[in-house]
């Protein structure tokens, strides 16, 4: 009898296993779903990564057990599932040229804190221009409205 159950088991194990590859192996990663679980997963990270905490938290072990990256390496996985958010045509990405002759490192930090102050809409994020003193913004076409107001507030200032 307890071989008999024994075989059962295992069976039952390997059926477990095969399902579970299958699975695996099987996943959409071209879809909407994926891209955003993986870019929030990655900004994450990113959080993390630029300001470590001390001792054994989540996020340590998270950061960890993806082999300690670093940020570049982070912020290309992010730029990488962003843009498959744009074209599957979850986000959109649009550039604001600013009417101030030159970006400075003050007026990059008075824009953080303006943001951080005046709140920026969820799950988006900008970038500055390396070209031109503009900000690109990707983020969704229902916050993009939102992004323009914010821009023009803080370019009237």
């Amino acid at each position: 009898m307890t071989t008999r159950n024994n075989v059962f088991l295992w069976l039952g194990v390997a059926g477990v296993l095969i399902i579970a590859a299958a699975m695996w192996f099987t996943r959409d990663t071209s879809g909407v779903g994926y891209h955003f679980r993986q870019l929030q997963a990655t900004r994450s990270l990113l959080r993390y990564a630029n300001c470590p905490m001390r001792g054994i938290t989540r996020e340590s072990l998270n950061w960890n057990i993806h082999g300690r990256p670093s940020i570049r390496a982070l912020e290309a996985v992010e730029e990488s599932h962003e843009a498959a958010l744009v074209r599957l045509g979850y986000y959109e990405r649009r550039e604001f040229l600013l009417q101030r002759p030159a970006l400075t490192p003050q007026t990059r930090v008075h824009f953080s804190l303006f943001l951080s102050t005046n709140g920026f809409p969820a799950h988006s994020s900008f970038r500055w221009s390396t070209t031109n003193p503009a900000l690109v913004v990707t983020a969704s076409a229902r916050d993009m409205s939102r992004w323009e107001s914010k821009v023009a507030q803080f370019d009237a200032r």
